[in-house]
């Protein structure tokens, strides 16, 4: 664990990410009975777990400017910025990806709001947050450092 003000380090943040799939997961398996599942919460989740899993790539790299990712939140540009490093994502989870990042960007998930009708649904979104975290981890060769 790190202190405080110390930064986190790339595995730190690879753990967060799988933290928020993990929790979005929970939220999808769980037995909602009458109540609507909580999409904003999931989506929300997935959205943070792809952005620090793209950011840990970034990280392990130590891609400058810092300034131009550390606190960006648009998956698009970081996947892209991913790419240099060596993420090759399927078509698939690069448009999931893609398709998500203007609402990520924009915070839309933190309140209840209509979810858009051409919205990719959470099975694919979940798909591509897994492989890309997968990719992330052997990118970093985190299981070699662990």
């Amino acid at each position: 664990m790190t202190e405080p003000d110390e930064p986190l380090s790339d595995t730190d943040t690879l753990a967060t990410a799988v933290a928020f799939s993990i929790a979005a997961e929970a939220l999808i398996a769980k037995d909602w009975g009458e109540m609507p599942l909580p999409l904003a919460p999931i989506f929300t989740l997935l959205g943070f777990s792809i952005e620090n899993g793209l950011k840990t790539l970034l990280q392990y790299r130590r891609h400058e400017p810092l300034k131009m990712w550390k606190h960006s939140h648009d998956l698009r540009s970081l996947r892209l910025l991913s790419a240099d490093y060596g993420l090759n994502l399927s078509g698939s989870a690069s448009g999931i990806i893609d398709a998500l990042s203007p609402y990520h960007a924009s915070h839309m998930f933190r309140y209840p709001k209509r979810m858009p009708g051409n919205f990719p649904s959470l099975n694919k979104i979940s798909a591509a947050c897994d492989e890309l975290l997968r990719s992330v981890g052997r990118l970093i060769e985190v299981h070699s450092r662990v």
